[in-house]
């Protein structure tokens, strides 16, 4: 039987477009890797320039995106990230600092994932590792598209 937290780790993989196409019995496989995190409206989930080996799934709230302005003492919001978004997934792919700073917008829970437990669980089952790197090379295609749009804005100006 599944607990109610259990339930909530599946229902927040299913919506979240790293997980789009793998099956439930595999979100099930895949909850028990997840542990859940509450941040309040404010606080700082990832600093730029930090180096961490987790990356996250938003289940609820909403997180800003912000990237400092070298000779700008504030940061400047990127974009607003809602439920379903990954977030440090670059930590999955690459061992380097995180390239921006994560903040609470509201009340948020999330999922965080150490991403050496995660990937050996995709060598363990490469179908859903294929199906999981898949989705991620699409969301991160999606995310440079945004910003090739915002710097062409950027540049008409």
């Amino acid at each position: 039987m599944k607990t109610n937290t259990e339930t909530q780790i599946i229902a927040t993989f299913a919506a979240s477009d790293l997980c789009k196409g793998i099956p439930e019995s595999s979100l099930k496989e895949m909850s028990l890797l997840a542990t859940p995190l509450h941040l309040d409206a404010g606080e700082i989930l990832i600093e730029e320039g930090t180096q961490t080996d987790q990356f996250y799934i938003v289940s609820e709230g909403s997180i800003e995106v912000q990237f400092s302005v070298p000779g700008e003492e504030s940061f400047q919001e990127a974009c607003r990230l809602h439920q379903g978004a990954i977030i440090g997934e670059m930590a999955m792919i690459e061992d380097d600092v995180h390239s921006a700073r994560i903040v609470a917008t509201s009340s948020a829970r999330f999922l965080r994932l150490d991403t050496t437990q995660f990937m050996g669980f995709l060598d363990v089952h490469p179908d859903i590792g294929f199906r999981v790197m898949k989705n991620l090379a699409e969301i991160l295609s999606k995310r440079l598209r945004y910003t090739n749009h915002s710097v062409r804005h950027l540049l008409a100006q």
